[in-house]
């Protein structure tokens, strides 16, 4: 597992990262993250120097926001959203959850085209328990979006499919992140 600091640097970055376009105090950090100000101060000027985050002024407040025009922004956003950010963070949760065949991310994340409104979509197959919806509900706080899942069996989705449902053709036709399985997986189950 790469590492990028502490665990406060590593929270602050899978934070930021999720929510690209957050503009926050520290305050407002310390508290959407529940970190001690004191520490997540010290992590931040470290960040600031780093060039990852850059500091606008406002009266007597910081705001803090990433600093796209970074030479490593690309490159970073991937690396943490495959690592401690949605991408990961999916894998760890979900991999705990059994009788998941497939899971993707589909929708505005996985096109990368997200906003500061964008919920994030969810495609599970397979034929989870209960303990599904509590891993959802804890990524839904962990990543302050809203997680719109859909399940199908996997006869119930290769059946859907067959029948051109529009939803899922244009599920098919668009970009997915992968948590659990992957393409040719994929489809065999759908027979494509």
């Amino acid at each position: 597992m790469i590492k990028f600091g502490s665990k406060i640097t590593e929270k602050v970055l899978a934070y930021f990262f999720t929510n690209t376009h957050k503009k926050m105090h520290l305050r407002a950090i310390s508290d959407a993250l529940n970190i001690d100000s004191g520490n997540l101060s010290r992590e931040m000027k470290k960040m600031l120097n780093s060039g990852f985050f850059v500091v606008e002024k406002i009266g007597n407040v910081k705001i803090y926001s990433l600093n796209q025009a970074h030479p490593l922004y690309k490159e970073l956003k991937i690396i943490i959203n495959k690592t401690i950010g949605i991408h990961g963070k999916f894998i760890k949760k979900l991999k705990k959850v059994k009788n998941i065949l497939i899971a993707f991310v589909y929708g505005s994340f996985a096109k990368e085209k997200q906003d500061q409104f964008s919920d994030i979509d969810l495609m599970v197959i397979g034929k989870p328990g209960d303990d599904l919806v509590k891993k959802i509900l804890d990524l839904q706080n962990e990543f302050d979006r809203e997680i719109n899942y859909t399940i199908f069996s996997p006869e119930g989705f290769a059946k859907a499919l067959k029948e051109k449902e529009v939803f899922l053709e244009d599920v098919m036709e668009n970009p997915k992140i992968f948590i659990i399985g992957n393409q040719n997986e994929l489809e065999k189950i759908t027979g494509k």
